[in-house]
């Protein structure tokens, strides 16, 4: 269980990388003097047909770092063995430069300065949302990790297709298993744990190839057998095997 978790923290931060913040348009809205700026950005996931968009106004963004910092402030009170990928992730997020306060009407460069920043800051929140696990309400800190899951989701507007797309795609990765790579027929005939297959049905590499020798391999609960590194990155896409398309049981 240990190896498939750390696996798993390795599969959900490549993951959240897939994804891709673009502000498409600033709009100011009111007189001059009391002029509020909307930006509004696109979210979307390489692999996935899921995207959308937000609008949100500088102090919406501001008020939630304020909150997640208390949220983190709450975290580091309560010490514990192992730290959650999302925690460590909004520790990182929240350390970053954030564009300050003005107490003026935006103006261009105001304007410029925020949505640099602020798109960076959505793409860290995207990653956070990426990265929590599929019992995350049974860690030690489940209230934490449940009050970040709640804040990110509402603020974000995280659609449940992706939520569901990537609650299955944690299910396979968790239930891949290791396996051996049969050195002969003779081998692979009296060993269950061996693989018999010629080669990775991804990359379509020999598993004995000079470059592929020292890959791990895996095999999914269909037994179909690939490269780890060649179905994780399968994975990110889409939650079913390449070969016969089931989806893993559920836990």
């Amino acid at each position: 269980m240990a190896l498939n978790t750390a696996r798993l923290e390795r599969a959900q931060l490549v993951a959240s990388e897939l994804a891709t913040v673009s502000t498409s348009n600033v709009t100011r809205v009111g007189p001059a003097y009391a002029c509020v700026t909307y930006y509004k950005m696109d979210i979307s996931f390489k692999r996935t047909p899921h995207k959308w968009t937000i609008a949100k106004r500088y102090s919406e963004f501001f008020a939630l770092r304020r909150t997640l910092k208390s949220l983190m402030h709450r975290a580091k009170k309560q010490p514990s063995d192992k730290v959650a990928l999302p925690l460590k992730l909004l520790d990182d997020a929240i350390s970053k430069a954030f564009p300050r306060r003005h107490f003026r009407a935006d103006n261009e460069a105001i304007i410029a300065e925020r949505r640099a920043a602020l798109e960076a800051f959505v793409q860290l929140l995207v990653k956070i949302m990426s990265s929590f696990p599929p019992d995350f309400d049974r860690d030690t800190r489940a209230g934490l990790l449940k009050d970040l899951h709640g804040l990110l989701k509402l603020f974000l507007a995280f659609p449940e297709e992706q939520l569901h797309l990537d609650a299955k795609r944690t299910l396979a990765i968790l239930a891949l298993e290791d396996v051996v790579v049969a050195a002969s027929s003779d081998e692979a005939s009296t060993t269950a744990s061996v693989v018999s297959e010629d080669c990775c049905s991804i990359c379509l590499c020999d598993w004995h190839d000079a470059e592929c020798a020292t890959m791990h391999v895996v095999k999914l609960p269909c037994n179909h057998v690939f490269h780890e590194e060649c179905v994780l990155d399968w994975l990110n896409g889409s939650a079913e095997c390449p070969l016969c398309r089931s989806e893993p049981p559920p836990r």
